[in-house]
């Protein structure tokens, strides 16, 4: 539904990231103005969870939809 919003706007190109297994998740950020946020599940790699510190440290945005922060209980100072 958000990726058929925002490409409906005419102001955005959206890439949707995903994996069937969680430990298997480790998209590019890099690639990304803005990652999008809408996630509630188990915790991600160590890898990815150090790739996206990196993206955000380096600049790149994010927008967490809703529930997505309760992905990451003792993560990022949330406990």
């Amino acid at each position: 539904m958000m990726k058929r919003i925002l490409e409906n706007s005419g102001r955005f190109t959206v890439d949707v990231a995903s994996a069937l297994e969680p430990s298997e998740f480790r998209p590019a950020f890099s690639e990304y103005d803005v990652v999008v946020l809408n996630y509630n599940g188990p915790l991600w790699p160590e890898e990815t969870r150090r790739d996206f510190e990196a993206y955000v440290s380096g600049g790149g945005g994010v927008v967490v939809v809703h529930a997505a922060n309760n992905s990451f209980p003792g993560v990022w100072g949330h406990v």
